[in-house]
């Protein structure tokens, strides 16, 4: 069992490393492109690594937050790289973008059911679970209204997707890099801090790449 769980530790370890430095050059990096595009596959390939060995460790050794930060990381990632497929208008989504969402939705749910159920919500790290399961249940309701047509997004939605998920899964990863190998006082600095650095610098790139409806329009009338 201990050589099974070393070599998921190893395989975690060496993940999340490469998926923070690719990630952060993918971030830095001119969008669409070679090095943007290069560093994003390896960063893909990397959270993917960091998702199924979070999985395993914490299976192996019970560990509920890593198992949460598993099916974020997981999801956020796996649709944010699909949403590059949408870019074509008549892409609609598939059993790989169903599949996703109700898979990480029956587990974030089933997770935070049966938690609520044995441990008090203000118990240790029951409050950041619960707060990353909100967050995880949103993403995954908004996408099944999408798919199923309740809800009509943009034309340029995909790239506000991609963008926005992959920095979330980039965010994720860093705040559970953080608040493990970095001892803060008071705590709640190492939480915040990922989220404080990087959600503005997203909320930037969504901007500057998805100019809003309004302006658009503008533009429309002003070359008519």
């Amino acid at each position: 069992m201990n050589t099974v769980f070393n070599i998921f530790l190893v395989l975690h370890i060496a993940s999340g490393f490469t998926a923070l430095g690719t990630g952060l050059t993918a971030i830095v990096t001119r969008k669409g492109g070679k090095s943007h595009k290069k560093s994003g596959k390896v960063y893909y390939w990397s959270m993917l690594g960091v998702s199924v060995s979070s999985f395993a460790l914490s299976l192996l050794h019970t560990n509920h937050f890593l198992f949460m930060v598993g099916l974020l990381s997981l999801y956020l990632t796996v649709s944010g790289n699909r949403s590059l497929l949408f870019k074509r208008k008549d892409f609609r989504a598939t059993r790989t973008d169903w599949g996703l969402a109700i898979f990480c939705g029956i587990g974030v749910a089933a997770l935070v059911g049966y938690l609520l159920s044995r441990i008090p919500i203000t118990h240790g790290m029951m409050p950041v679970i619960v707060v990353f399961a909100t967050v995880l249940l949103a993403h995954v309701l908004r996408d099944g209204l999408w798919y199923a047509g309740k809800v009509k997004r943009p034309s340029n939605y995909w790239l506000r997707r991609h963008i926005g998920r992959m920095m979330g899964a980039y965010i994720a990863t860093t705040t559970a890099f953080v608040v493990v190998n970095v001892q803060t006082d008071p705590m709640w600095i190492a939480w915040l801090a990922p989220t404080v650095l990087f959600t503005p610098l997203g909320t930037y790139f969504e901007r500057k790449f998805t100019p809003r409806r309004k302006k658009a329009k503008m533009n429309a009338a002003a070359g008519a």
